[in-house]
């Protein structure tokens, strides 16, 4: 069972999780520390692992703009960088019939850096996908990428949406140097049920 705890009533949410049944594994997604406090109160926890999301309302002043390129289409060509990330072709051909589009880096016509932007909710897009093959790593060129990327949404007036695992401290590194803002942090804490 998985739950979500979010509310304006702690009380409520008190009630809420008298409620839910005590034998069984549990996994609570929390981003409030006195929603932790709480649930903590009746379930004994494990922390299993976090994510940050990042966001931004101004533009990110970057150089070399014009080496990015933007596509609207799913280019196959980039399809194993994208599955070191977990996305399939079928997942990918989804995003792109809703919008997405995709930012790469290319040096000597081979894809150095690359991520997509895509539909999440209203207007917020997801920056994902971001992958940059080992041997180009440490060069900046995912700064490029992800920062082609927002810039790109801000234009739209949409909102940019960058989520990292809190272990993936290479794209933290990444939303952190071009001044993206910690916005959410999402805890998944476990109860086995006993």
């Amino acid at each position: 069972m998985i739950a979500f705890v979010s509310g304006s009533d702690l009380s409520a949410i008190r009630e809420l999780l008298d409620e839910l049944p005590d034998r069984i594994p549990m996994v609570f997604k929390v981003q409030r520390e006195d929603y932790k406090k709480l649930i903590k109160s009746g379930f004994q926890l494990k922390r299993m692992r976090s994510f940050y999301t990042y966001s931004c309302f101004e533009s990110i002043p970057i150089t070399e703009i014009n080496e990015i390129i933007e596509e609207t289409e799913l280019n196959n060509s980039l399809l194993p960088l994208w599955s070191n990330n977990g996305y399939d072709p079928q997942q990918l051909n989804q995003m792109f019939e809703l919008g997405a589009r995709s930012y790469t880096l290319y040096k000597a016509g081979e894809p150095v850096s690359t991520c997509l932007t895509f539909y999440n909710y209203a207007k917020v897009w997801e920056i994902g996908a971001v992958y940059t093959p080992e041997e180009h790593r440490g060069k900046g060129y995912a700064k490029k990428v992800v920062a082609t990327a927002v810039n790109r949404l801000l234009e739209k007036e949409l909102l940019p949406r960058y989520q990292v695992l809190d272990s993936n401290l290479s794209s933290i590194k990444v939303a952190e140097s071009l001044g993206l803002s910690r916005v959410v942090t999402l805890e998944h804490l476990y109860y086995d049920g006993s």
